[in-house]
């Protein structure tokens, strides 16, 4: 990699991708907040999918 292509990369801003996947971070640290640690995987996919209609892939979760 070249120097001023590094920098260039380390000036670019956040991704779409990466912003929709620290915002969906977030909703997911929220919903498992909010059932006081009690909610896993499943659990946490359903409120996402039937509580708050976001639509998640169960496998792709970021992290």
């Amino acid at each position: 990699m070249s120097t001023s292509g590094y920098y260039e990369w380390k000036q670019r801003g956040e991704s779409a991708r990466a912003r929709a996947d620290r915002e969906l971070t977030a909703t997911i640290t929220e919903v498992h907040i909010a059932s006081r640690g009690t909610y896993g995987a499943p659990r946490v996919h359903a409120e996402l999918r039937l509580g708050q209609r976001i639509r998640v892939v169960a496998n792709v979760w970021p992290g």
